[in-house]
């Protein structure tokens, strides 16, 4: 969680490659005219870059689904069968 400067009118998620940076940005290269939203996918010295902006609080959060937490019982009930 953090507190963004007024001046800051988007929450961020920035993928690049398998690291995720999520944070605070202004009208900027990623956020641009005051437009939300997420942008073409770029590829950047051989890496997957994406990103994301939003403007409500904790938009940009990390959120584990339903669906993950059931793969992941599944497969440990296989597992020790």
């Amino acid at each position: 969680t953090q507190q963004c400067e007024p001046i800051q009118l988007f929450c961020l998620k920035f993928e690049n490659g398998s690291t995720i940076t999520r944070g605070c940005a202004g009208v900027d290269v990623y956020c641009t005219d005051e437009d939300p939203g997420c942008y073409p996918t770029q590829e950047v010295d051989g890496l997957t870059q994406k990103w994301c902006c939003c403007e409500k609080d904790m938009c940009n959060e990390s959120v584990s689904t339903p669906l993950s937490i059931c793969t992941l019982i599944f497969s440990l009930i296989f597992f020790f069968i």
